[in-house]
């Protein structure tokens, strides 16, 4: 039995722990949520979205998704120089900036032309 001074509280099992945990995560974001609005952070008032105005850069999976080619397509594609380079984000790992597989993409002719 925990001492009397002790706020923690004393679960009797992990199923319960597992909602207060929840119950607190969501709390928190929810707080978290009302503060960066009330700073303006993720609002398109006023101001561009800061992930519009910043260029991100695209994994591969993302990449992938976005343009509906294969890995060994664009490798192939950016080998040839008809897709826009990768830039080396670790010894293992690559990505693209995405304004540049956007302006590739706008780039494209319309199928039949």
């Amino acid at each position: 039995m925990p001492a009397a001074c002790c706020s923690t509280p004393v679960y009797a099992d992990a199923k319960q722990l597992v909602i207060k945990v929840l119950i607190d995560f969501s709390a928190v974001r929810v707080l978290s949520l009302k503060c960066a609005e009330a700073q303006g952070v993720g609002t398109t008032t006023g101001a561009t979205k800061m992930s519009e105005s910043q260029d991100r850069i695209l994994r591969k999976p993302e990449v992938r998704k976005l343009t509906g080619l294969s890995g060994t397509t664009l490798w192939r594609r950016e080998r040839a120089g008809d897709f826009p380079k990768s830039v080396r984000l670790s010894p293992n790992a690559i990505g693209w900036r995405r304004s540049e597989v956007e302006a590739w993409m706008a780039s494209l002719r319309p199928a039949g032309q």
